[in-house]
């Protein structure tokens, strides 16, 4: 109820201020709204899977070619979706089931990563990634996001602190405030 979601809203750009502007790299955002937006990868708290393999969920409509598919391995080890994957009956192939439901929320997770690297986005936003995960399992995401560190930036929102700690920078918003706290 603090604006958490209005602001990745913002700095994704699915809204407009209603004053100012958010500038990336000396460029309003909303100059060129779809180029923007076409560097852009957004992991939510609540993620859309289809009823499909594991493949189609990464890939997420698009077609695979001989050289995507060694994008593909490289994602899926790094998101650590390669043992998960490996004692699978069906492999990558498998069925995952209507919005994941034959998987935990952690592969969950880490399918939803798998996709938004997919992309290629030079900008990875997470909105309460971890919120609905064990301890355990939050852990093993972090790790998983940990390794992306100084290949892209990454925004992540959370209400737990311990789900920030690999952060670079934290900002909290209070009181319709944005502070820098001391990390």
């Amino acid at each position: 109820g603090v604006g958490k979601s209005t602001l990745i809203d913002l700095m994704l750009g699915l809204i407009n201020p209603i004053k100012g502007e958010i500038i990336l790299d000396g460029v309003n955002i909303n100059s060129n709204i779809r180029n923007y937006q076409n560097i852009l990868a957004y992991v939510p708290q609540n993620i859309y899977l289809i009823d499909d393999s594991v493949k189609n969920n990464i890939i997420f409509g698009k077609k695979l070619n001989a050289s995507d598919d060694k994008f593909l391995k490289e994602i899926i080890e790094k998101v650590q979706l390669s043992k998960f994957i490996d004692n699978l009956d069906d492999g990558i192939e498998t069925q995952i089931g209507e919005r994941g439901i034959k998987i935990s929320g952690g592969e969950r997770q880490r399918i939803a990563i798998a996709r938004a690297l997919y992309r290629k986005p030079k900008i990875l936003f997470f909105d309460e990634a971890t919120s609905s995960l064990d301890n355990d399992t939050e852990n093993k995401l972090i790790d998983s996001i940990r390794a992306l560190k100084g290949e892209l930036t990454i925004v992540m929102v959370a209400h737990r602190i311990s789900s920030l700690r690999i952060c670079d920078q934290i900002y909290e918003i209070k009181n319709k405030n944005i502070n820098k706290t001391l990390n």
